[in-house]
């Protein structure tokens, strides 16, 4: 909808904030879920615990994210400033996605403590809720203020929904009372900081085919890739649901074969799902990309090859996922970071990174390491395990 409301220069403001945006939060989340479902997992029943061990995560996240508000502002400048964008809307935009990111952060963590509830009928329905007041606010904006600002107004109240109402959930369970602990504030830290290396590559790869077109691109190429990869959303409900009941169900185990066997019928579905991506963004190229509007429908080679990527990250997904469940860190806290800088920057060499099609194909060749370092990760963590 918002590709729609939005001419190709204003929707390529947003998708370029919304690439800011994602990537802070890979940042800011760095080594500390899998610190939290580690300290907070077995405490779910002892609610005074649980609650200092969210408390304790809600303050390492805040506290990191004021830290990277110098990165915020650079990267804002390099983005929006030689677009010919003033530097008092660069202030305004980012003035905008500053709330919406300490809101979102807080959000996720309560959100975190919800999901080892178990509670995820009340999840899916704040999310349902989110998303409608979301729509409803599209179109409002869309049709009395339809720039990049009113619609990044636009998304942070639900996001101001959500984190309300898991703050009163977590209020509900017994969880809204409690203090920081200096030794588990420690423990995330110590978590953070080992995984800080691979985030940060993470957080970029995961955007660097918007911020190269918004750097070197030519045209509307930032507008184009933005449009398609709204349909990369369509695999989110599977993510969703892979993070809030997959990944928590995994982590409850503890017999090796029981783990083995839970990972390996969802490797399965997920691999099985990822095909069928792949098979039905090819059937429903032509309808698909009609759905964005009149300036995306020649973007048919790019959008098929863009379908691979979303199939490799949803495979990709699932493998973070479940070591981030079991904490197996082993190999791709050592060497994704060495491996695939090594990747992007012959991915760069080969590829004309000033097109769509070239940043589409670098992108998709800088998972390659990452796939296979999170393979090798979750067999070592289940040869430990039998051990």
């Amino acid at each position: 909808m918002i590709v729609r409301l939005l001419g190709r220069e204003e929707y390529a403001l947003y998708f370029l904030a919304f690439s800011l945006v994602s990537m802070i939060s890979v940042l800011t989340s760095s080594g500390l879920v899998a610190g939290f479902n580690r300290i907070a997992g077995p405490l779910v029943s002892k609610p005074p615990a649980f609650a200092d061990a969210l408390h304790t995560l809600l303050a390492v996240r805040a506290t990191v994210l004021t830290g990277l508000l110098p990165i915020i502002g650079v990267l804002a400048a390099t983005l929006f400033l030689p677009r010919g964008i003033s530097v008092l809307r660069t202030g305004l935009l980012a003035a905008i996605l500053l709330p919406y990111l300490y809101i979102s952060v807080a959000g996720s963590v309560y959100g975190q403590a919800a999901k080892l509830t178990g509670k995820f009928n009340t999840i899916q329905l704040i999310n349902l809720w989110s998303e409608v007041l979301k729509a409803v606010l599209v179109v409002g904006f869309g049709l009395l203020w339809p720039t990049a600002e009113g619609f990044l107004i636009a998304v942070t109240f639900p996001a101001l929904l959500v984190f309300l109402q898991l703050k009163k959930f977590c209020g509900r369970e017994g969880f809204s009372h409690g203090q920081s602990v200096p030794a588990w504030r420690a423990e995330y830290l110590k978590s953070y900081w080992a995984l800080l290396p691979n985030s940060a590559y993470s957080a970029f790869q995961g955007q660097i085919s918007a911020f190269l077109l918004g750097w070197v691109g030519v045209g509307g190429t930032v507008a184009d890739l933005g449009a398609i990869s709204r349909w990369g959303r369509a695999t989110q409900p599977v993510n969703s649901y892979l993070g809030s009941v997959v990944s928590p169900a995994l982590s409850r185990l503890t017999e090796p074969a029981a783990v083995e066997r839970y990972f390996r019928r969802w490797l399965g579905l997920v691999l099985l799902g990822s095909f069928a991506v792949i098979g039905l963004f090819w059937l429903l190229t032509p309808v698909l990309l009609g759905v964005l509007g009149p300036n995306y429908t020649s973007l048919r080679p790019e959008f098929l090859l863009y379908s691979c990527g979303v199939a490799l990250d949803l495979v990709i997904g699932y493998l973070v996922c479940a070591n981030q469940a079991r904490g197996y860190f082993h190999w791709s806290s050592r060497f994704q970071i060495v491996f695939a800088l090594a990747v992007l920057v012959l991915g760069a060499i080969v590829f004309d990174v000033a097109t769509l099609n070239g940043v589409i194909l670098m992108s998709m060749l800088a998972r390659v390491p990452i796939l296979i370092l999170q393979a090798c990760d979750w067999v070592h963590g289940t040869k430990e395990l039998a051990a």
